[in-house]
């Protein structure tokens, strides 16, 4: 029911007959130097999904390209966020259709930042038992989208097939790829396969436009990675899509689509396809979220001047 003037001035009577508060219910609070687990939850018609934010990471504008350092840190300062470091959401998303538990990513490997690994702590405050995940939707395999589904001891999700792009498993599965990649790029493929391994006899990898689970189908978006791909949620009429690495800084991106990140593996092709998805989505007027938007993510892109504008979904969208 909607809260109208009737509803307001009944509220305002109400409060009215409170008595005052103790003067012991304003005694200070120590500060809490931590943040809230990061929980919100929208509606696709009849399906529901949950983001949960893992943490965040902070990039340096070095790692940025595509415009010079001037216009990047013109950018920031456009969206408050002064000249320093970018502060990058990392989330992960809980898709529930009535049928299907699935997860589209799960968070980042232990240790790999100190601001990130909150993805399954907050999994269990929303409610969802690890074994009752049905399947593991990997936009990728960067240790920041795969690195909490196993651990020492296994999967972490132990019921759960794992679906990936055939691609994306075939690259980072490849020894001689491996061997060749420099230096510091060879960690992610240790932590890569340290997280598919467990899943070995359970994995589905797919190709092209695929439906993974009744009402998701895949979204190939490849450049970030060789199989880079989103996942598109359709029911009732609304749409929804969470497009992985799409876009790691909202306030730079969305105005300059060209500018690129340094772990992109193939710039051009990152560039194109970042370039169509925007355009179709905000022709389109398709909602969007992704791992590294401005937790929770959800929202809408239009156009705007020579570059594109984004506005979050209000709280609880479709519920």
């Amino acid at each position: 029911m909607p809260f109208d003037r009737r509803h307001f001035l009944g509220s305002a009577a109400g409060l009215a007959l409170v008595p005052s508060l103790p003067a012991s219910v304003l005694a200070k609070a120590p500060l809490a130097a931590a943040q809230a687990t990061g929980l919100a939850r929208i509606g696709i018609g009849s399906i529901e999904v949950t983001a949960i934010s893992d943490g965040y990471l902070d990039l340096a504008l070095a790692m940025f390209s595509g415009a010079d350092e001037t216009t990047l840190k013109k950018l920031m300062a456009a969206s408050f966020r002064g000249e320093g470091a970018h502060r990058s959401s990392v989330n992960a998303f809980v898709v529930n259709n009535g049928e299907k538990l699935a997860l589209v990513d799960a968070g980042t490997v232990k240790g790999f930042s100190p601001h990130l690994g909150r993805f399954l702590p907050a999994l269990a405050l929303a409610g969802f038992d690890p074994a009752a995940v049905d399947v593991i939707l990997a936009t990728h395999l960067h240790p920041d989208h795969v690195g909490g589904i196993a651990d020492e001891l296994g999967a972490t999700f132990p019921n759960a097939e794992l679906v990936v792009h055939e691609k994306e498993h075939a690259f980072w599965t490849d020894e001689g790829i491996a061997s060749r990649a420099p230096q510091e790029v060879q960690p992610f493929f240790r932590m890569a396969n340290a997280a598919i391994k467990p899943y070995a006899g359970r994995t589905r990898k797919v190709k092209g436009s695929q439906e993974v689970i009744p009402g998701v189908t895949t979204v190939e978006l490849f450049g970030h990675t060789p199989g880079h791909v989103g996942y598109r949620i359709a029911s009732g009429g609304k749409q929804l899509l969470l497009w992985g690495d799409v876009v790691h800084a909202p306030d730079l991106q969305f105005a300059n689509p060209a500018i690129s990140i340094a772990f992109d593996a193939d710039v051009g092709t990152a560039r194109e396809n970042r370039l169509k998805i925007l355009e179709q989505v905000a022709a389109e007027r398709i909602m969007v979220s992704g791992a590294h938007l401005d937790f929770p993510g959800f929202g809408f892109v239009a156009k705007s001047g020579a570059g594109y504008a984004f506005t979050p979904a209000p709280f609880g969208f479709g519920l």
